[in-house]
Protein backbone atom coordinates (compact mmCIF):
# COMPACT_ATOMS: atom_id res chain seq x y z
CA UNK A 1 0.00 0.00 0.00
CA UNK A 2 3.05 2.26 0.77
CA UNK A 3 4.72 1.79 -2.82
CA UNK A 4 1.18 2.60 -4.40
CA UNK A 5 0.90 5.78 -2.34
CA UNK A 6 4.08 6.70 -3.10
CA UNK A 7 4.19 5.78 -6.94
CA UNK A 8 0.91 8.10 -6.93
CA UNK A 9 2.88 11.12 -4.78
CA UNK A 10 5.09 11.25 -7.60
CA UNK A 11 3.24 10.78 -10.68
CA UNK A 12 1.59 13.96 -9.08
CA UNK A 13 5.20 15.63 -7.95
CA UNK A 14 6.37 15.13 -11.59
CA UNK A 15 3.16 16.51 -13.72
CA UNK A 16 3.08 19.86 -11.54
CA UNK A 17 7.29 19.82 -12.37
CA UNK A 18 6.10 19.13 -16.07
CA UNK A 19 3.62 21.26 -16.84
CA UNK A 20 3.45 25.14 -18.29
CA UNK A 21 1.85 27.89 -18.99
CA UNK A 22 1.75 29.49 -22.75
CA UNK A 23 1.23 33.28 -22.73
CA UNK A 24 -0.61 34.15 -26.00
CA UNK A 25 -1.00 37.89 -26.77
CA UNK A 26 -2.88 40.05 -28.90
CA UNK A 27 -1.03 42.45 -31.69
CA UNK A 28 -2.69 44.24 -33.91
CA UNK A 29 -6.01 42.05 -34.83
CA UNK A 30 -3.90 38.46 -34.84
CA UNK A 31 -2.57 36.75 -31.68
CA UNK A 32 0.77 35.57 -31.44
CA UNK A 33 1.46 32.53 -30.98
CA UNK A 34 -1.71 31.66 -33.61
CA UNK A 35 -1.95 28.38 -32.34
CA UNK A 36 -0.45 26.15 -29.29
CA UNK A 37 0.34 22.43 -28.75
CA UNK A 38 -0.94 21.52 -25.28
CA UNK A 39 1.11 18.67 -23.42
CA UNK A 40 -0.55 16.75 -19.97
CA UNK A 41 -0.91 19.62 -17.29
CA UNK A 42 -0.47 22.72 -19.41
CA UNK A 43 -2.40 26.26 -19.18
CA UNK A 44 -2.73 29.13 -21.34
CA UNK A 45 -3.00 32.36 -20.31
CA UNK A 46 -4.71 34.93 -23.01
CA UNK A 47 -3.70 38.40 -22.02
CA UNK A 48 -5.53 40.33 -24.98
CA UNK A 49 -6.98 43.55 -26.01
CA UNK A 50 -10.64 44.89 -24.64
CA UNK A 51 -11.42 44.55 -28.17
CA UNK A 52 -10.30 40.84 -28.98
CA UNK A 53 -11.96 37.49 -27.40
CA UNK A 54 -10.60 33.91 -27.80
CA UNK A 55 -12.45 30.96 -29.49
CA UNK A 56 -11.22 27.66 -30.17
CA UNK A 57 -12.02 26.71 -33.76
CA UNK A 58 -10.89 23.20 -35.32
CA UNK A 59 -7.71 23.61 -38.03
CA UNK A 60 -10.24 23.91 -40.80
CA UNK A 61 -12.29 26.71 -39.34
CA UNK A 62 -9.18 28.54 -38.72
CA UNK A 63 -7.79 27.82 -42.00
CA UNK A 64 -10.95 28.87 -43.67
CA UNK A 65 -10.76 32.14 -41.91
CA UNK A 66 -14.33 31.03 -39.95
CA UNK A 67 -15.53 31.79 -36.45
CA UNK A 68 -17.49 28.69 -35.74
CA UNK A 69 -16.41 27.48 -32.00
CA UNK A 70 -15.23 24.02 -31.72
CA UNK A 71 -17.64 21.56 -30.08
CA UNK A 72 -16.42 21.19 -26.34
CA UNK A 73 -13.43 23.99 -26.68
CA UNK A 74 -12.53 26.75 -24.71
CA UNK A 75 -13.67 30.23 -25.06
CA UNK A 76 -12.08 33.10 -23.38
CA UNK A 77 -14.07 36.90 -22.13
CA UNK A 78 -13.27 40.24 -24.33
CA UNK A 79 -9.57 41.13 -22.46
CA UNK A 80 -8.24 37.52 -22.07
CA UNK A 81 -7.93 35.11 -19.71
CA UNK A 82 -6.63 31.84 -18.17
CA UNK A 83 -7.56 28.68 -19.57
CA UNK A 84 -6.56 25.73 -17.01
CA UNK A 85 -5.46 22.07 -18.36
CA UNK A 86 -9.20 20.09 -17.87
CA UNK A 87 -10.41 22.25 -20.83
CA UNK A 88 -7.17 21.77 -22.64
CA UNK A 89 -6.64 18.34 -23.80
CA UNK A 90 -3.35 17.16 -25.28
CA UNK A 91 -2.93 18.40 -29.20
CA UNK A 92 -2.36 21.09 -31.19
CA UNK A 93 -5.33 24.30 -30.14
CA UNK A 94 -6.42 26.57 -32.77
CA UNK A 95 -8.71 29.76 -31.86
CA UNK A 96 -9.71 33.15 -33.28
CA UNK A 97 -11.23 36.08 -32.07
CA UNK A 98 -14.63 36.25 -33.12
CA UNK A 99 -14.40 39.95 -34.46
CA UNK A 100 -11.69 39.85 -35.87
CA UNK A 101 -11.23 36.43 -37.71
CA UNK A 102 -10.11 36.78 -41.10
Amino acid sequence: MKKITLSAILLICSMAVFSATTLIVSSGFSFSPSSVNINEGDSVNFQLGNIHNAVEVSQATWDANGTSALAGGFSVAFGGGLVLPANLPVGTHYYVCTNHAG
